[in-house]
């Protein structure tokens, strides 16, 4: 199952190397629109992925929300596919286009 189309996967490379490029120069993190919503509807988790390490794109970068009531900005090993490994439950993932739609 693919998960992520060839122009999901260029944005979040283009925002990892755009991030990269800040951080080497020494200015703040960017603060990206999230690229992809990922969430499972029964386990009531969410992550919110932003962007893909350059040089790891194994590693995604995003908000991660477990459904506890304690969201977080981090790393997440092993990109999208972790999460289809995590849940054995139905997940739903949406273009940015939807994730801005629901974050106004």
């Amino acid at each position: 199952m693919q998960l992520l189309t060839k122009s999901i996967n260029e944005k979040f490379l283009r925002n990892g190397r755009l991030q990269a490029e800040r951080l080497e120069q020494g200015d703040s993190d960017a603060d990206f629109i999230p690229v992809v919503n990922i969430f499972t509807a029964d386990a009531n988790c969410t992550w919110l992925l932003t962007e893909l390490d350059p040089e790891e794109p194994d590693i995604a970068f995003g908000l991660c929300d477990l459904g506890f009531g304690t969201p977080e900005l981090g790393s997440l090993s092993g990109g999208c596919a972790w999460v289809l490994a995590l849940s054995g439950s139905s997940l739903v993932a949406h273009s940015r286009m939807a994730v801005m739609n629901a974050c106004t």
